[in-house]
């Protein structure tokens, strides 16, 4: 059963409340087990409880209001440490002043109006447990604050949690569930090292485990170790940064897809240039041979070939001769080229690389050899093509590259007859975070974004960043109806979605334009009238999606 807005909002504020009135009882026993440990030799197993404590109210008082409780819980935690390692008086008496101060602070009302922010037009974004369990985590965690935390987080991001509060039934709950990823704290009452043997038992008893990532509030190598043991897939000490969890989750449960590599091969040889082809198709790979090097064009146009497996002497003209003339074309400029070849000598293989190859392989070269070779220089030119169309920060394709697609996926329209719509989504009130949080919060931020529209978006549909805080998305077989339904959805899952720095947390929204085709006919109409849109939109008051009305007919660029 899935949960509405207004039940997303009632829990939040429901959560926000019962801390708040738990909070002052919290720290009254905290300081009643300090005060009773704090002189005491020995104890560490209940000294470590407090400390933990301690780290809980650090890493949840700030989301639920209360900044100053976390700030001078994170100072006590610190000086605890201190305190119990050395016992110096000093550190003694700076514990008291920061204990008066968390029951002061912690009894004060949550700041929470900051955190609250206007969704219009609310629709379902809660979880829907469905049938896919590729999105399904089991998470295993006893600290109710930073589990209702994570919880709320992950489903803003389309996952779906189910929450163990202790490792003593894992095995059961993983055969019931079948989670396609466990979210395991290390510590529990029943031991420091609980959950790391329950993952080790686990495996014992299963032939398949999901991958594991491993929570703790200790940070040092003998628990990294132990986590690596274990075969923990990450770890993560708390308090935990939700925006790197939840990539690695993605990373995790998203596996990308690898394409094959296209190699075409360019050999008069018809019985080795199909060997060859065998070979490399046997590997993996796809691949294509043609004998004639006179239509080696009609095949980089047609193959879209990631490498060039030539021969150096062919009739009508020869491999170096053939590399020039395509290396002449820009489209082809940066293609890679290997030249394979029985010719021995050093000085037509230092000319060959002269004129635009990239390898020498001399013949007769064994079959695992040249996968080898192949396979190698093909993935770094993948590599090299998508670090070049593609933005560093977001792994978003780019400004141009966004605009060619767009011009592709209508030429396609035009010829299929069905719709197209680009949208344009730009971050509300973003320079505010630069200068307030600062540029490394800023692209965290962006970070947050993209991998929200990698979620919700479909393989088919194109994401991009057009420039700074904005994003571009082409949508093939969807009217504008539908994209603006899509685009509510995720703007008001985002609005949700609590960002965290050293200076506290805030929340933000984005506004955005859209625009369809065939009512625009061109690129340039479909990014100009997504543009008037966005710009309606931020004018009424911004997180809003606005439906371009007219597409203006002439050509100049928007």
């Amino acid at each position: 059963m899935s949960d509405s807005y207004e039940d997303l909002e009632r829990k939040l504020v429901e959560m926000r409340a019962g801390y708040a009135e738990h909070l002052p009882s919290r720290i009254e026993k905290l300081s009643a087990q300090w005060q009773r440990l704090k002189s005491l030799p020995g104890h560490m197993e209940e000294k470590e409880a407090v400390i933990r404590e301690t780290h809980n109210l650090a890493g949840t008082g700030e989301s639920f209001g209360f900044s100053k409780v976390s700030k001078v819980s994170r100072e006590l935690e610190q000086v605890l440490n201190k305190l119990w390692k050395s016992g110096d008086d000093e550190q003694l008496e700076i514990a008291k002043g920061l204990f008066l101060q968390l029951a002061h602070y912690g009894s004060q009302d949550a700041d929470v109006e900051s955190m609250a922010v206007p969704i219009m037009n609310p629709k379902v974004v809660g979880k829907n447990w469905s049938a896919d369990k590729s999105n399904r985590i089991l998470l295993v965690e006893d600290g109710k604050d930073f589990a209702d935390e994570l919880l709320l987080h992950l489903e803003y991001f389309g996952y779906e949690i189910a929450l163990l509060n202790s490792p003593e039934n894992l095995a059961e709950k993983v055969r019931e569930l079948s989670p396609a990823v466990i979210i395991m704290d290390i510590m529990f009452p029943s031991g420091k090292d609980a959950g790391l043997e329950a993952v080790s038992q686990l495996k014992m008893g299963l032939q398949a485990v999901p991958p594991v990532i491993f929570l703790s509030e200790r940070d040092d190598i003998k628990a990294r170790l132990a986590a690596v043991r274990a075969g923990g897939a990450a770890y993560y000490q708390k308090p935990t940064d939700l925006y790197q969890l939840t990539e690695t989750l993605d990373r995790i449960t998203t596996p990308q897809e690898e394409f094959p590599y296209r190699i075409l091969v360019v050999d008069d040889d018809i019985t080795y240039a199909e060997q060859t082809v065998l070979e490399l198709k046997r590997a993996g790979m796809e691949a294509l041979c043609i004998t004639d090097p006179m239509k080696v064009n009609l095949s980089l146009a047609e193959f879209r070939p990631e490498l060039i497996l030539m021969d150096l002497h062919m009739p009508q003209c020869s491999g170096i001769e053939l590399a020039a003339v395509i290396r002449q074309q820009p489209t082809y400029l940066g293609m890679p080229i290997v030249f394979l070849s029985a010719d021995v000598d050093v000085k037509n293989h230092l000319e060959a690389l002269r004129q635009g190859g990239d390898d020498f392989l001399v013949k007769p070269i064994a079959a695992d050899h040249l996968v080898t070779a192949v396979y190698a220089r093909a993935r770094r030119a993948r590599q090299l093509k998508a670090a070049m169309v593609r933005d560093s920060l977001t792994g978003l394709l780019n400004h141009r590259n966004i605009g060619e697609q767009l011009g592709r996926d209508i030429a396609r329209s035009k010829r299929s007859g069905n719709p197209v719509t680009y949208a344009l989504v730009d971050l509300d009130n973003f320079k505010q975070v630069n200068d307030t949080y600062g540029h490394g919060v800023g692209d965290q931020v962006l970070v947050a974004v993209s991998r929200l529209l990698r979620k919700r978006f479909r393989n088919t549909d194109t994401l991009g960043r057009y420039g700074g805080e904005e994003f571009a998305i082409i949508m093939p077989d969807t009217n504008i109806d539908q994209a603006e339904d899509i685009l509510n959805d995720v703007r008001e899952k985002f609005a949700l979605i609590q960002h965290s720095s050293d200076k506290g947390s805030f929340r933000l929204t984005f506004s955005a334009g859209i625009s369809a085709f065939p009512a625009c006919e061109t690129p340039s109409m479909l990014v100009k009238a997504a543009d008037e849109a966005l710009y309606w939109a931020k004018e009424k008051g911004r997180n809003r999606v606005r439906k371009a009305e007219v597409c203006n007919k002439d050509e100049k660029k928007g």
